[in-house]
């Protein structure tokens, strides 16, 4: 959750940057009707299509918003430092806040080296901890 805070931060900063004068071209992006009732509430999803990430669709799709994001953040002076600042604090280890459910305790490590992190438990105060 830290990293996403930093990750939205970092891009209001570069997008912060960019003059008003600049037009964005946004890449389509396909709605479709779709509709389910869960748990008692009709959810509408005109994206739901998106969730088979696998699909020809969904992969041209990502490549598209990838090129548009990559161009948009490429234009900012800033891009370089706020990549490298950005990726020393996505490099160093974290450990979250520990909760305890019952005689259990939960937290999340991350060594820094791995996209998300792992959600640790310990049986008991003195029990060794475990990747749950």
């Amino acid at each position: 959750m830290h990293k996403k805070n930093i990750f939205l931060l970092g891009m209001i900063i570069l997008s912060s940057c960019s003059s008003q004068s600049d037009k964005l071209n946004y890449p389509e992006s396909k709605k479709v009707d779709f509709s389910e009732t869960l748990h008692g509430y009709e959810i509408e999803d005109a994206y739901r299509w998106l969730e088979e990430f696998t699909s020809e669709e969904s992969i041209d799709w990502m490549e598209r918003q990838n090129q548009f994001t990559k161009k948009f953040v490429g234009k900012n002076k800033f891009q370089k430092s706020i990549s490298k600042n950005l990726n020393t604090i996505w490099s160093n280890e974290s450990i979250s806040m520990p909760y305890k459910v019952k005689d259990k305790t939960f937290y999340y490590v991350n060594d820094g080296s791995w996209q998300q992190s792992k959600l640790m438990i310990k049986d008991c105060e003195d029990c060794k901890e475990r990747i749950l």
